[in-house]
């Protein structure tokens, strides 16, 4: 069975900029259960940035550049 993830509301973004930088902030649930994933990573397309997701499917990058991203979850 495949799990499909779901990024919750529009991945849940939260991109503050200070200095150029921000922090995203999200949460990874289960489409068809809303169970949240624990241990997922989370990558940033094209960047050595990520995190894995908290035991509540949470997960928060800082440090981030200002701009626009590819959000990816394996």
């Amino acid at each position: 069975m495949k799990t499909i993830l779901s990024f919750l509301p529009a991945l849940l973004l939260s991109l503050s900029v200070s200095a150029g930088t921000g922090t995203l902030k999200g949460k990874v649930t289960d489409s068809q259960t809303g169970e949240p994933l624990v241990s997922s990573s989370i990558l940033v397309a094209g960047t050595t940035l990520g995190a894995a997701t908290d035991l509540s499917g949470n997960y928060v990058i800082s440090s981030l550049p200002a701009g626009i991203y590819t959000i990816k979850a394996v």
